[in-house]
């Protein structure tokens, strides 16, 4: 079959996705890669944050407001540096399976108020949670289809230690997903839209308290253009809501949903034959119990044909 010029670029744009939500649900693209291919890929992302969106405010949270501050705190700040490494094998036109590991090294200190030493400092480093992933697809003129399955396993360090913050999530979680992307060819552009589910498991602690963090449903839209020769400009609005975290800790409230909407604008560069390099800039612009600062990342992919 042969491809538009916009099409062969389609699973670049959507693969460099993957990098950009190392902690949150993974959408793959509507689009999947050529058959008989093996696509590698390693990113790495930075956030610092020091505003939390509690409620429908911008700022910092209050008691009560994201069930982990007391009043006690009069600041935090959160500093996240991971690397991603991702691999998609694409035996069939049709089905492709991916394994994807992050590492993580994570800063937080709280600010109790009193002068600088009067403050809280947690980090870690290591290997975050192992994600697998499998779909099927197809292409139908313009249209791309695809839908599948992912499971996240808590390879991650779920230490929660007086000096250290988890690397992992503690939790098996499932996600299915579908997506749907047009390509509008002759112009050199697309658009996409998905929609996930995100199925996650109770966590039990050493002193059994189980929490359950609540399923979250997750969507995005999303398109790109190309704007001279390797170079494509694209943009991503993604949003999502969880269910109310709950535990078998008596009188614990259970109203304490996450949510989130950004937009993340990124650039993309094809390297003729053998892959392409992106960057990206996440904008929080509402939420709940969710950071509230920018973002940003990059990654380099390669694609080669399997032996």
């Amino acid at each position: 079959m042969k491809r538009s010029p916009v099409t062969t670029v389609l699973f670049a744009l959507a693969m460099s996705l993957c990098v950009q939500g190392l902690a949150e649900a993974q959408f793959r693209g509507a689009w999947l890669p050529d058959a008989r291919t093996i696509t590698a890929q390693i990113g790495a992302s930075y956030s610092d944050t020091d505003d939390w969106f509690c409620g429908a405010n911008l700022g910092h949270c209050t008691a009560g407001e994201r069930g982990n501050l007391s009043d006690t705190i009069e600041s935090e700040n959160a500093q996240t540096s991971s690397l991603n490494f991702k691999v998609e094998v694409t035996p069939l036109e049709w089905l492709s399976v991916d394994a994807q590991l992050p590492f993580h090294n994570l800063d937080y200190e709280k600010f109790f108020g009193g002068g600088p030493d009067n403050s809280l400092r947690l980090d870690s480093q290591g290997v975050g949670d192992l994600r697998l992933g499998v779909r099927a697809g197809k292409r139908v003129g313009a249209w791309g289809f695809s839908g599948g399955y992912g499971i996240e396993f808590p390879t991650g360090d779920f230490d929660i230690s007086a000096n250290l913050i988890p690397v992992g999530q503690g939790t098996r979680n499932h996600e299915l997903f579908l997506e749907v992307g047009r390509s509008l060819h002759p112009a050199p552009a697309y658009l996409e839209a998905g929609v996930l589910y995100r199925i996650r498991e109770a966590f039990v602690n050493e002193f059994d308290v189980e929490t359950d963090w609540g399923d979250e449903i997750h969507g995005r839209l999303g398109g790109g253009v190309n704007v001279r020769g390797a170079w494509w400009l694209k943009a991503d609005v993604h949003g999502f809501k969880s269910g109310e975290r709950t535990t078998n800790i008596p009188g614990e409230p259970s109203d304490q949903f996450r949510s989130s909407l950004e937009v993340t604008p990124g650039v993309l560069y094809q390297l003729k034959g053998l892959g392409w390099l992106d960057a990206w800039l996440r904008f929080p612009l509402a939420g709940r119990n969710a950071p509230g600062d920018v973002s940003f990342g990059f990654a380099a992919t390669a694609q080669l044909g399997m032996p």
